[in-house]
Formats: C-alpha cells, structure tokens, sequence
C-alpha cells in the first residue's frame, strides 16, 4: 500500500499538538478519517477538518468505550498519540500509567476483533534518559520520570503484541518537536509569548541540548510509518539528528522577533537529574522510510513565530496560551 485514499483510520490524541496536525494530514491523503477526543476536550486544533472527519469522545481508561469505537469504526490504521504528562515532569505516576499504559492495552485488545494492518505507537526521545547520545533505538530505555517511564512501558507491551499475537505494531519516538498550536509549556512558545507580551524571559543555563524536529516532517514520519511493511515490528527514532543547546534556540528566536525582549540566562535552576544532551540518530528512519527532515530550524521557527503572532494580534491579552 502507497496511499491513503480512502483507508480508515483512527487517530487517538487527535486535538493535540502532533495529532491534530496529523489529522489535517490524513484528510488531506483522501483517509476516512475518525478522531477519539478526550471528553469535553477543546475541539480548536480541528476546527479546519470538522467537517470532514467523524469525532468521538473516548476516554482510553474504558476498555469497554474503547471496544465499542472500534468495532464502530474498523480501521485499518491506527495512529495512537493519546498520553499524559507529555509537557508535565511532575504527573501523578498512577495516572500515567492508567491512560498511557492501560489505555494502549485497552487499544490493542480492542483491535483483536478487527485485520488492521497498522498500529503506530507514539513513544518518546526521553525514553533514552542518560544514555549516551546519539540515541539509538537498541540502546536501552531509562527513563527519568513517570511519563517516559509510562511510555516504556507501553511500548514493551506494544513489542510483546507484535511477538507473541502478530500484531502489526511500528514505534516512533519523536524528539523535541515544535510548531504551531504547541502546548504554551514548552521552551519555543515560551519564548515567543514572552516577546510578544515584551516580558523579558527567565531561563536555566541553557546549556542542555535538544533535536528540534518541525511537525510537518514528524508527521510526515508517522505517515511513512504506516504505509511501511519493513517498519513493522521496528522502533523508529524521528529527529533532525542536530544537537543543539536550548540557549541558542531562545536567542535564534529571539532574533528573528527582532530583539523584543532580554533573555534571562541563569535565572532559572536546571530540573533535578535533567538530561543534559538528548538528540536522535536517525539512520533507520532514513533506511528503512527513506524519510528525512525537510524543515531547517530557522525555516521552522519563522513559521511557528508567524503561527503565534497571529494568535496574538486576533486575540489580544485575552488569548488562552495553552
């Protein structure tokens, strides 16, 4: 299969930073595209594609909801992004493991009653915890709090189903991604808000080091990922490959808005145990998907900061950054 005109698919997370953008890629592939929303969730980050996808409220934690959505839907792909905790260090471990965790499994003892073909879980780059970089996906995890610890143990679970029951099951683990609609906790819509509102922006050292991958080229990943047969069974790094401190991210950011605002260097302490080098390698994507980042970070970060700016100006200070 090379196309996704006309397959069914379900996107879990769908409201999200990664998986709304993904939907809109998905309508975009002529997909038969149906949306699992967490319940009473803002519909915002879809609103373009309303029309043309179907939107159910799920909560992943229901086995039985879980069940019932699938035998509704019968997709052939699934593309699960639904987690908590993704831009919360300090989330309750309990409930990380009840929706990351029992969520996925509630997932993938659902589609026993269906032939998909492709399930694609979402991991993540702090996985790899203090390993040593460039990461890679035969090193083993260790992660450092409880949402990558969740997501380890999801995709252990992912793993066994694709051993022991032959589950067409393909891992990506995506490594600092950025762009529009990005929750306002991480580092790059910090920034911009802060130069919008002319706020001078409080920071650590900023001497850790992070792989800036634009959304497009993650999704396009996840796209690629599906529609492969070598990925199956694989986990897949999705990352620029590029080491770069978060300090000369703030600056170039900073930069391209013209100067607005002062940087605080120091003003912040560094995260107990914070992972100081975290970047991909990213041969296997390259092999096995024949994928590649296609967005340089500065080309990247105009379009973020063109995103916000936006925002900013429709909406004024009454603008919820979330």
């Amino acid at each position: 299969m090379t196309s996704l005109e006309g397959v069914r698919v379900l996107v879990t997370g769908a409201t999200g930073f990664i998986g709304s953008h993904l939907a809109e890629r998905l309508v975009a592939e002529g997909a038969e595209v149906t949306l699992a929303v967490e319940p009473g969730a803002s519909k915002a980050n879809i609103a373009s594609i309303l029309d043309e996808v179907r939107v159910h409220e799920l909560d992943l934690r229901e086995g039985q909801m879980v069940r019932r959505l699938v035998r509704e839907c019968q997709p052939s792909k699934v593309y699960h992004l639904a987690a908590v905790g993704v831009t919360e260090p300090g989330i309750d471990p309990l409930l990380a493991v009840q929706v990351n965790v029992m969520g996925t499994l509630n997932f993938l003892e659902a589609l026993k009653e269906t032939e998909f073909n492709c399930f694609v879980n979402t991991g993540t780059c702090y996985e790899y915890g203090h390993n040593d970089p460039p990461m890679r996906e035969d090193q083993m995890v260790d992660p450092i709090n409880a949402y990558a610890a969740s997501k380890s143990a999801a995709w252990l679970f992912c793993n066994m189903y694709h051993r022991t029951r032959g589950y067409p099951i393909v891992t990506v683990r995506p490594f600092t991604v950025y762009g529009p609609r990005q929750s306002a906790r991480a580092l790059i819509p910090q920034t911009i808000i802060s130069a919008l509102r002319g706020e001078d922006f409080a920071m650590t050292g900023g001497e850790q080091t992070r792989d800036f991958t634009y959304v497009d080229d993650v999704v396009e990943g996840y796209i690629r990922a599906s529609l492969s047969e070598k990925a199956i069974g694989q986990t897949i790094n999705l990352g620029a490959g590029e080491e770069r401190p978060i300090k000369d991210v703030v600056l170039k950011v900073l930069e391209l808005m013209d100067h607005p605002v002062k940087p605080l260097i120091g003003a912040l302490p560094y995260r107990p145990r914070d992972i100081r080098r975290l970047y991909s390698d990213s041969s296997k994507a390259r092999e096995l998907l024949g994928w590649q980042p296609q967005v340089g970070l500065e080309a990247g970060l105009r379009k973020t900061i063109g995103w916000y700016t936006e925002q900013f100006k429709a909406q004024s200070s009454k603008f919820k950054w979330i």
